[in-house]
C-alpha cells in the first residue's frame, strides 16, 4: 500500500489481487452488435441477454438455466418485463428454449427454470446457428393483435390451456 493506505499502485491497478476475468466480463462480439436484430432490441432485452450469457461457462449452452424469477432478481426488472424480453429475444433469434420450466412450485417447494440455448454459440457439437442474422425488419415475427388469434401458454395438470385474445371493445 502507498502512504494513503490505498490498495492500488501508481497506475491505478489493484495490488496483488487475482481477478477471475471469466466471471467479470461477458463477451459481445462486434459482429453481433452490428446485426439489425441486435440494434432493434430494446435495452431491457439486451440486459437480459447479457445476464443469460454470463451464465454460460463454456460448456453448458443449451443447459443455461435461467428462470424468470432469477432474471428478475439479477436485473431488477419485474416479471412482466422479463417475459417481454425473453419473447423478444426468441422472436429475433438470439435464444431458444431447450427445456421448458415449471410454472408453479414443485413437490419440494421449488420451481424449475427453463433451459436456454444461445444461438450465437455452438450447441451439441454443431456450429452456431446465428438465427438472429436471418431476422430483418421486413420479415420480422409480429405478435398477433387483439382479436387476431389464440395463443397457448403454460400448462395446468399437464394440459395446455388456450388464452383467447378478445376483440377490441369486448372487455
Amino acid at each position: 500500500m502507498d502512504k494513503r493506505g490505498s490498495k492500488h499502485d501508481k497506475t491505478g491497478r489493484t495490488k496483488g489481487a487475482k481477478l477471475d476475468w471469466l466471471s467479470c466480463h461477458v463477451e459481445l462480439k462486434n459482429g453481433l452488435r452490428q446485426e439489425a436484430a441486435w440494434k432493434a432490441l430494446k435495452a431491457g432485452s439486451r440486459i437480459v441477454y447479457i445476464e443469460m450469457k454470463s451464465r454460460f461457462n463454456g460448456f453448458n449452452n443449451g443447459r443455461i438455466m435461467a428462470s424468470s424469477r432469477f432474471l428478475a432478481e439479477q436485473t431488477g426488472f419485474g416479471n412482466n418485463a422479463i417475459s417481454r424480453a425473453l419473447k423478444e429475444l426468441r422472436e429475433k433469434g438470439f435464444i431458444r428454449e431447450t427445456k421448458r420450466g415449471t410454472l408453479g412450485l414443485g413437490a419440494d417447494g421449488n420451481g424449475i427454470g427453463s433451459y436456454w440455448h444461445l444461438t450465437e454459440l455452438a450447441y451439441l457439437g454443431e456450429r452456431p446457428t446465428n438465427d438472429f442474422k436471418k431476422w430483418n425488419m421486413k420479415n420480422r415475427n409480429l405478435s398477433p393483435k387483439r382479436g387476431q388469434g389464440v395463443s397457448e401458454t403454460g400448462t395446468r395438470n399437464g394440459q395446455k390451456r388456450p388464452i383467447l385474445v378478445p376483440e377490441t371493445g369486448t372487455i
